[in-house]
């Protein structure tokens, strides 16, 4: 203890000591011999003032085990890793701060000798003049050093304007490996904190956004060494043109006037002052056009007055390319934003860049158009009715308003088309909210889509759900021209808004229909099914997704649906998991009134696959009332015994169904066993289960009325199910059906078998064997009578010191498992409902289990029982098993060993009595205990806390550990 409380000191002496450092100073060629003591840190102030703009800074630490900082005005700037001495070299950085610190710390026990240098190196810099070639002719290269490193060159400050850029080339692009561009000091690569500009094939350019005020600095890296080059730096500004805005212009007023573009990434530039519109009620967009276009292909980008287009500074505010026209806009929040709140006078810049030439090599042309136009008002649409909407051109909003009548029924439901000619190549898109513009004037809605479809006709559609209708009457609709519209003469279209009810289903007439659905939307119906009647439903023909089916009874007076979607307006029995889905080849489902509560709704939710986006969904629909031999379902044989084959299609359950024939005594154990023989090594995905429907009877389509068990076959090639005689009312299960339900690749056989057994325990004698077998989840109970009364010679009673003892070996050639529980006064099991136990043990090969004298109940009978837990094959797993009434305490005479044999669950009481003679100082007793099993050993000391030695309960003076093979003594 002593030691560890010198330990604990040093530690606390040396965290205090961490929080000490030395300071000092340090020049800008100067050089330090120090030492740092275990948990200091050195700290030198560093003043680079007056370093001229070429001056490179070198700091050296030369030690083993140090780590070396370099902060500028207290934020860190580098931090080298220094294994054994590291230097840090800044140039950039000396131009943002000349308060310098350095710091030299380590995690050492012991002092560490180092020396800190630094140098100040003042490379030379040739001043450039902008638009003028300087040629460096047979350059003398040293990478040795970053001052002989690099050439560096400036460029005078001056006050650029917005529309500036900086273009450095060097020619030529071979003769250099790297060049580096930074503003206020010159850069180089080795300096972690400076981040220049770079570039590649000879150029480094710094667009308009990126452009600071003041001198920037160029650092050129020779290739090698005697090389000769020309390096020119060019300060530009575009020219810009100015060209009128136009006001709400008409197609037909559109600017007419050629312009041209020589070379392949040409740009010309044209500037547009952004005047006030005459009617400030309206919100106004700005539409750009590019028209006339001859010769090859250009683009269009527009920019804010401030801004320059294709510098990367940001996003452009419109863009469009075109070999013939294009045209975009500047929607109402973002020329809002323009503008400001009041209007006032702003401008705009746009550059067309010539991106393709026709093969003739004339020079391109084109005509370009901004004009300034006042959004309309939002058209009526009403709803059952269609729409010519006209034509919407390239990137166009047409705008359309629909209200609904607020006595409309609480289960309507409206479906929105868009459809026409062509629409799906030009991307033409639909948006529906219940606003047209958010407060800041943009765009806004709650539901979109993208027409799709062939070449010939595209359409798409949105629906609004009851809860949607509910929150509004109103609504806005919005058609955009897609990227790919015509930009002159757009893509004609046609608009409906058609109202929705659920469908009627009953049991009196046959229907067939075929339905588009749009992706997911619903088809809602009402069942109107009687009682103990059944409606056959057939889905088929499905083309482009899947189809979901959605069943509610309605409890909470909501459609059927998935309850995560469309503001939980929809609910369903299943929750959000469909009650059926089909593909493409549809399927089956028969829908029944049952007594415990039925569907009242039905709907049909469609799920566009992703290679057709947003395209309705077409299936056919019909429904009929089922025959009797859609509802019955096969009796189990005699001996409760069936076979069959299932499975043969992976995408598509197959299910069978089998009633019980059987009765059950209220005591009985019921096992139902399904085995799969040739499903030993089922694929990936493959599943075969079975599922016991209890008290449903014969009705195969009642099943949600009754309690559901299930279990999957495994590898292990069965699955059984085990019900004790508490767990359900015998009754019940002599009126259930059990399904079996495969999704192979391929048929298998299979067989259902079903059996019942008493579970009344057997009677055992102390220390008799018994052998049984026992299946998986299966009991065997057993039971033993209190012992007889135990004298001794003395006359003592030591009944009152017995344990249960219970030991259960398994077959070790088998890969078994198995539990063993103990209880009193009934039989023993599992925590459920049917069984309690005092203890339990669960293992393989050998297993034990004992309750000490203290939880023993005099006269009481007790009860244990075994339970089969795991096996690879469906044979039962064999046991022998025995109980047996262990006397607990064993008296220890004086310097007489005794030899002992202990179970894991057992424990054994030592009782000695120890005499002192009158004069017994110094006297002591000793207790020792071997382990002589390479298992060890617990044991504790105590005295009775009553005057009976027989009693089981002990005041403990001391425990102790005795390790495997060792000996201990107390």
């Amino acid at each position: 203890m002593r030691t560890v409380a010198r330990v604990l000191a040093l530690c606390a002496v040396l965290l205090l000591a961490a929080a000490h450092t030395r300071a000092a100073s340090i020049g800008g060629n100067d050089r330090v011999n120090g030492t740092l003591n275990p948990c200091e840190a050195d700290e030198f102030s560093l003043d680079t003032s007056g370093a001229a703009p070429g001056t490179v800074l070198s700091v050296t630490l030369d030690a083993v085990g140090l780590e070396l900082s370099v902060l500028a005005r207290g934020e860190v700037y580098a931090e080298p890793e220094c294994l054994s001495g590291c230097v840090v070299y800044v140039t950039c950085g000396l131009a943002q701060s000349d308060q310098w610190t350095l710091q030299v710390t380590g995690d050492r026990m012991v002092p560490i000798d180092y020396v800190l240098s630094t140098q100040r190196t003042a490379a030379p810099v040739h001043a450039l003049t902008s638009g003028e070639a300087w040629e460096e002719k047979d350059v003398e290269y040293d990478p040795a050093q970053p001052s002989t490193r690099y050439l560096f060159y400036s460029i005078p400050a001056s006050a650029f304007s917005s529309l500036a850029s900086l273009n450095v080339t060097v020619s030529p692009a071979k003769s250099v490996s790297n060049i580096l561009v930074n503003v206020g000091s010159v850069p180089i690569a080795e300096d972690g904190g400076c981040e220049p500009f770079t570039g590649e094939h000879g150029q480094v350019l710094v667009s308009a956004c990126a452009l600071q005020d003041g001198t920037w600095y160029v650092a050129v890296e020779p290739a090698r060494d005697g090389v000769t080059y020309t390096i020119e730096a060019t300060i530009g500004e575009a020219d810009i043109s100015p060209r009128p805005l136009l006001m709400n212009a008409a197609a037909g007023n559109l600017s007419t006037e050629l312009h041209t573009l020589a070379d392949v990434d040409e740009v010309a530039y044209f500037s547009f002052a952004l005047a006030a519109p005459t009617d400030q009620s309206l919100q106004h967009t700005l539409r750009m056009m590019l028209t006339n276009v001859q010769g090859g292909e250009v683009r269009a980008e527009m920019a804010a007055g401030d801004a320059l287009p294709y510098s990367g500074c940001e996003q452009a505010l419109a863009a469009c390319s075109a070999a013939f026209a294009c045209t975009n806009y500047v929607q109402p929040c973002a020329y809002e934003q323009l503008v400001g709140s009041k209007p006032r006078a702003k401008s705009v810049v746009v550059g067309v860049k010539l991106l393709r030439k026709d093969h003739d090599g004339t020079p391109a042309r084109f005509s370009l158009s901004l004009s300034l136009d006042g959004v309309p008002e939002a058209a009526e649409l009403k709803p059952d009715r269609m729409y010519p909407g006209g034509a919407v051109t390239q990137h166009a909003l047409q705008y359309y308003e629909v209200r609904f009548d607020d006595d409309e029924e609480d289960e309507t439901y409206a479906n929105i088309y868009l459809y026409g000619d062509s629409l799906s190549k030009a991307g033409v898109q639909l948006f529906v909210g219940t606003q047209r513009f958010d407060d800041e004037g943009c765009l806004t809605y709650e539901h979109s889509c993208t027409v799709v479809g062939e070449d010939e006709v595209g359409v798409c559609g949105l629906q609004l759900s009851p809860c949607d209708l509910e929150s509004s009457r109103q609504f806005f609709v919005t058609v955009a021209g897609g990227p790919r519209a015509d930009p002159l003469t757009g893509f004609p279209y046609t608009l409906s808004v058609e109202r929705r009810t659920p469908g009627s289903v009953d049991t009196k007439k046959d229907y067939f229909e075929e339905l588009v659905v749009l992706d997911h939307a619903y088809e809602h119906f009402e069942l109107r099914i009687d009682d103990e009647d059944a409606v056959r439903f057939s889905i088929g023909n499905v083309l482009y997704g899947e189809v979901d089916v959605f069943l509610h009874s309605n409890e909470d007076h909501h459609l059927a649906g998935d309850p995560c979607e469309s503001g939980r307006c929809y609910a369903a029995d299943h929750g959000a998991v469909p009650a059926y889905t089909f593909g493409a080849h549809g399927g089956t489902f028969v829908v029944q009134h049952c007594k415990c509560g039925s569907p009242e709704f039905m709907s049909v939710r469609a799920r566009t696959d992703d290679a057709f986006h947003d395209r309705p969904v077409s299936l056919t629909l019909s429904w009929t009332r089922a025959r009797d031999g859609d509802l019955d379902v096969e009796d189990l044989d005699e001996d409760g015994r069936v076979t069959g084959v299932i499975g043969g299609s992976f995408f598509a359950l197959d299910a069978a169904y089998y009633a019980f024939d059987a009765g059950f005594d209220d005591n009985d154990e019921v096992e139902l066993t399904l085995t799969v023989n040739d499903f030993v090594q089922p694929e990936e995905g493959e599943r075969i289960e079975m599922t016991l429907f209890v008290g449903s009877g014969k009705n195969k389509f009642c099943e949600e009325c009754s309690q559901q068990v299930q279990c999957v076959v495994g590898g292990d090639y069965f699955c059984t199910l085990v019900f004790q005689p508490c767990a359900f009312d015998p009754h019940d299960l002599e009126r259930s059906h059990v399904r079996v339900t495969a999704a192979t690749h391929r048929p298998h056989q299979f067989e259902l078998a079903l059996e019942g057994r008493s579970i009344d325990p057997d009677t055992v004698q102390t220390g008799v064997a018994e052998t049984g077998w026992v299946g998986v989840n299966q009991y065997r109970h057993y039971r033993i009578a209190y012992p007889e009364h135990d004298d001794d010679d003395t006359g003592r009673d030591w009944t009152a010191t017995y344990s249960l003892l219970v030991e259960l070996y398994l077959d070790q050639a088998a890969d078994t498992t198995a539990s063993l529980y103990i209880n009193a006064d009934n039989v023993a099991g599992e925590l459920t409902e049917c069984f309690h136990h005092s203890a339990s043990a669960h293992g393989r090969e050998a297993i034990d289990l004992s309750l000490d004298a203290c939880q023993i109940i005099p006269d009481e009978t007790y009860y244990f029982s075994v339970r089969g837990d795991s096996t690879h094959s469906r044979n039962r797993i064999p046991f022998t098993v025995v109980a047996s009434w262990v006397r607990e305490q064993v008296v220890l005479e004086a310097n007489e060993p005794r030899a002992m044999a202990l179970f894991p669950s057992q424990r054994i009481v030592h009782v000695f009595n120890v005499s002192w003679p009158a004069a017994g100082d110094g006297l002591f007793a000793s207790v020792s205990l071997s382990s002589v099993e390479n298992v060890p050993l617990y044991a504790s000391l105590g005295t009775p806390d009553t005057a009976d030695v027989s009693s089981c309960c002990f005041d403990v003076l001391e425990t102790v550990t005795v390790s495997a093979n060792s000996q201990v003594t107390v």
